[in-house]
């Protein structure tokens, strides 16, 4: 469920642990901690205002940035919001698994 930040309603907040679902080269599914809110970006080369997050990546190695150079995981990144989905503690335990008899096999 997005939270509202502010007047914003968004996928994450502060502190959370994020999978990157959209990207423009190629870096879909890393994980990122979520450190800032940013604001209101016109972002990369889209040209549209996007909600960034300020993000580092969770596990070490290269990213690649939006222009093909590759950066180290220390640097801080700017995701929007919209790229991003939280992983949150609780977010598993929506699971419903049960055990069934299973009937006998001919």
């Amino acid at each position: 469920m997005p939270l509202l930040e502010g007047f914003l309603m968004l996928n994450c907040k502060k502190g959370d642990m994020a999978r990157q679902v959209v990207s423009l080269c190629g870096n879909e599914g890393t994980l990122h901690e979520v450190v800032e809110f940013v604001g209101s970006v016109d972002f990369a080369i889209s040209g549209v205002q996007q909600n960034v997050w300020k993000t580092r990546r969770a596990w070490p190695g290269n990213r690649m940035s939006q222009t093909g150079v590759f950066f180290s995981p220390e640097l801080d990144c700017l995701i929007p919001d919209a790229w991003l989905r939280p992983i949150r503690p609780g977010d598993l335990d929506e699971e419903i698994t049960t055990q069934e008899p299973v009937g006998e096999v001919a």
